[in-house]
């Protein structure tokens, strides 16, 4: 695998483990890193914002959201439970009040209606 492709392979795994345990340290060096797409997705079709979302990752979805080539519309696409959802609706679906917040004060955010949950 060419250099660049494999930094880049790494960075993006980097970025999804720090969305995952919300370590602002880990997520700051792939994020300083220019050809790094945020938006790229990991093997079940979510981003890293999608990650931080379900996660409850506030400050990695803080650096997420302050760069100006985040997508926060984007839905997952694997075939999971989250198919079809947004990182705001992953973030009401697993009660991450902080993380709705920081998305719903985003002007670019869509509030989808047509999403149903089921309590268990």
């Amino acid at each position: 695998m060419h250099a660049v492709a494999t930094d880049l392979l790494y960075n993006s795994e980097e970025l999804f483990t720090a969305a995952r345990i919300d370590s602002a340290d880990l997520a700051s060096r792939p994020l300083s890193t220019a050809e790094l797409d945020v938006n790229l997705r990991d093997s079940v079709g979510e981003t890293a914002l999608h990650i931080g979302a379900e996660s409850g990752s506030a400050s990695v979805t803080e650096l997420l959201l302050a760069r100006p080539d985040i997508e926060v519309n984007l839905a997952v696409t694997g075939m999971g439970y989250a198919r079809g959802h947004t990182a705001l609706d992953l973030a009401a679906r697993t009660g991450r009040t902080r993380i709705m917040e920081m998305l719903l004060k985003r002007p670019d955010v869509q509030v989808s209606t047509d999403v149903r949950y089921v309590s268990d």
